[in-house]
């Protein structure tokens, strides 16, 4: 097994409570058993492990949310529960309503679009070779369209569900069926809105896929599945953002979050808010509670669906073992401590082998080196969620069952005892991907096509300050691309012909004369190297549909075009979001039909037009079986 030590935060700790086990037993045999709103308190005292006293007095509350947007996500998210993935590929349906609502995920009310009027979204969870429906009616006031992110939809492109390039938008009152199978993968990853920056408001969720090859790597390794997501977090709706973010004459920076969440739930201390207009609920600033059975193994998913900036996660004086990076199973790796990029996703093994019960905190450390360590008035940039290890079963917890905790006391003693440290990931390069190695090898072909795109910020004609990529900045095609794709080569004419022949960089205004869609057209098979180039020391998360990558190389300094074609190729590690600063080499396999985009994963960069496209043989697009609901978006 590899070891990787990253610096820690302080020696391992662990807070026992001698009278936690009375604590534990009477909340958990008694109050839970009510599913009417309850109370429960009860004064403990505390010491340290061996040989550092210490006495102290809180009342430890549980207490039923009133508000009804939180998604019980103790229960949401427990993954594999009675699961079997021997069962023959199945049909699960699922039924999504986006709507707006008044949240305040900690504590701070704001306007959300959420899915079923719930934050965080439901758990997608289905066996490889599974059919997957979801019927969505858009109750919201804006268009919307669901990503699948980290799914290669093969054959299936129109269901990628990126607006502009896949689809085009759904309005608001309309509705759509999202349909399509799981094949040809496995693993960890997560849907959201593709409009604008909607995902940041609460249109976000994850997705399991089972698959006997991967039980057959680590199943036997675990007892328990759970999701954890992570996120910074806002306090407006993203549109007032981007009102504010594409001003003309501004030179636009990423706005600050003013919080953080796990598992959608956050503290945030209301008196910093002064303004009497704004809604701040103390009882509604809580964090997530994940109690961990005493002597039990547990795989946790852990997904960054923030909008800008990376975290860092870590369980208070424990080490953990990463498993699983984007749908790859990897060699184990141990840490304390595990960057998790945007939009990145990572399985983590942790073991709760105490003898006695335990309180200690969960950390998702959001990175400020990310956006050039710049921090707002109100953020506190430490995210905490509380661990209690207990006797108690996972299949013991019910609906009756709080899994939020609101003892700020507590947490702010547990605080104290912690050497806190900012994330020493100064450059926000994320966790070093040639740590990992997948655990089934793949033979890399070579390379037959080699691009490059260079990332740089520039105003306009109309003084907006925006993201290009070579000398173009992307804005939603209408109709999206693949729906323009699809009517030229239903027709014989010069643009007909270039998707089906030419290789490279399509002529600008290919698509309809739209003078914002850079599309690299691969008519054939191909292996492509992709170099992506940063001079600034800015990090961008990049995410590529449709397939995973290899990743060759990427360094902070400028790339040495002496060395290209001297990369190790043997066995490199694959996934689909990568950071991005000074130059990431990336070479991905172009055999999935369908036009797929690539694009930075922070929100407000993408929607200022840091996204290119690959169009790939394109003569199979005809022949896709589009539904008519899905031709019907674009006469909307």
């Amino acid at each position: 097994m590899n070891k990787v030590r990253l610096k820690r935060r302080g020696q391992a700790r662990n807070i026992i409570y001698p009278s936690l086990a009375a604590l534990v037993a009477t909340v958990v045999s008694y109050s839970f058993a009510f599913v009417s709103v309850y109370e429960y308190s009860l004064t403990t005292t505390s010491t340290l492990l061996p040989g550092a006293e210490r006495s102290a007095s809180w009342a430890f509350t549980t207490k039923s949310d009133p508000f009804d947007f939180r998604l019980n996500t103790r229960l949401a998210y427990r993954v594999g529960h009675k699961w079997k993935t021997i069962f023959e590929p199945t049909v699960r349906t699922y039924n999504f309503v986006v709507s707006d609502i008044k949240g305040s995920p900690d504590g701070y009310e704001r306007s959300m679009t959420v899915i079923n009027g719930k934050y965080p979204g439901p758990l997608i969870e289905g066996n490889r070779g599974d059919r997957i429906i979801i019927h969505l009616s858009n109750q919201g006031s804006s268009p919307t369209s669901i990503h699948f992110h980290g799914l290669f939809m093969n054959g299936t492109n129109f269901m990628d569900g990126a607006g502009g390039v896949a689809q085009c938008f759904i309005p608001s009152g309309g509705q759509f069926t999202y349909n399509f199978t799981l094949e040809g993968q496995y693993g960890t990853h997560w849907y959201h809105s593709h409009y604008e920056a909607q995902y940041s408001d609460g249109v976000v969720g994850p997705i399991v896929i089972h698959s006997v090859e991967e039980d057959l790597l680590i199943r036997n390794r675990y007892d328990y599945d759970m999701v954890i997501m992570l996120s910074d977090w806002y306090h407006k709706h993203s549109s007032e953002y981007l009102r504010e973010y594409a001003r003309p004459g501004v030179r636009s920076v990423p706005p600050i979050p003013d919080s953080g969440l796990i598992n959608g739930a956050g503290h945030f201390d209301c008196s910093k808010v002064s303004d009497p207009q704004e809604v701040c609920n103390p009882d509604q600033s809580k964090y997530a509670a994940f109690w961990f059975q005493r002597n039990k193994r547990y795989r946790l998913r852990l997904i960054n669906i923030g909008s800008t900036v990376a975290s860092t996660f870590s369980i208070e004086g424990h080490d953990f073992t990463i498993v699983e990076a984007e749908g790859t199973i990897v060699d184990p790796v141990t840490v304390d401590k595990l960057s998790v990029g945007l939009a990145q996703r990572y399985s983590i093994f942790f073991e709760t082998s105490w003898d006695v019960d335990s309180v200690f905190l969960m950390h998702s450390e959001l990175n400020l080196h990310c956006i050039s360590d710049r921090r707002g008035p109100v953020l506190d940039p430490d995210v905490q969620a509380v661990v209690v290890v207990t006797d108690r079963s996972p299949d013991d917890f019910d609906d009756s069952d709080d899994w939020l905790f609101n003892n700020t006391d507590l947490v702010t003693s547990l605080l104290s005892e912690a050497n806190y440290s900012e994330p020493d990931d100064i450059y926000c390069r994320g966790f070093n991907d040639s740590y990992l190695v997948p655990s089934v090898a793949v033979q890399v072909p070579d390379a037959t096509h080699f691009y490059r795109l260079d990332i740089s910020f520039e105003f306009n004609d109309s003084q907006n300050f925006l993201a290009y990529l070579n000398s173009t900045s992307w804005t939603p095609a209408q109709p999206a691309t693949l729906r323009q794709a699809y009517d030229m080569l239903m027709t014989s004419n010069e643009n007909s012909s270039l998707l089906t022949t030419h290789e490279g960089l399509l002529p600008v205004g290919t698509f309809g004369g739209d003078q914002n869609q850079m599309v690299f057209n691969v008519p054939k098979y191909a292996v492509i190297d992709l170099l992506i180039t940063q001079p600034r020391l800015i990090p961008h998360p990049f995410h590529l549909h449709g397939t995973n990558f290899f990743i060759l190389d990427r360094q902070l300094e400028q790339f040495d075009y002496s060395k290209y074609g001297k990369h190790v190729t043997t066995n490199p590690m694959r996934r689909d979001t990568v950071q991005v600063l000074g130059y990431t080499l990336i070479r991905f396999i172009a055999d999935n039909p369908g036009v797929w985009p690539l694009h930075c994963h922070l929100a407000w960069h993408l929607e200022t037009g840091m996204l290119a496209q690959f169009s790939i043989m394109a003569d199979k697009i005809p022949k896709f079986d589009f539904p008519r609901d899905w031709m019907n978006l674009c006469k909307a």
